[in-house]
């Protein structure tokens, strides 16, 4: 592991790099860490992915269908509306 000093007075400039420089390193350790698991146990990583792609399958259906009912339930409601003032008019 790499030591990293900061003595004295930093910049504005000189801060901007070392907070860019350990977003590097966390980034690329956490990419190293997916790698190791991925390469370890992958029938586990395959199934995780199916499992999470059916739940959000799932919601999203579901979010479908009620958009679709609630639709529907304000169609209705119009068609009966126009049926009520088609036989008032044709009174």
């Amino acid at each position: 592991m790499a030591n990293i000093e900061i003595k004295g007075h930093v910049t504005i400039w000189d801060a901007c790099k070392f907070i860019l420089k350990f977003h590097v390193i966390i980034v690329r350790n956490i990419c190293k860490d997916i790698d190791n698991i991925v390469c370890s146990h992958p029938w586990v990583c395959v199934l995780l992915t199916i499992a999470i792609s059916v739940i959000v399958s799932f919601v999203q259906i579901s979010k479908a269908r009620a958009e679709r009912d609630f639709y529907n339930k304000k169609n209705v409601q119009l068609t009966e509306n126009v049926a009520s003032y088609e036989a008032a008019f044709l009174k």
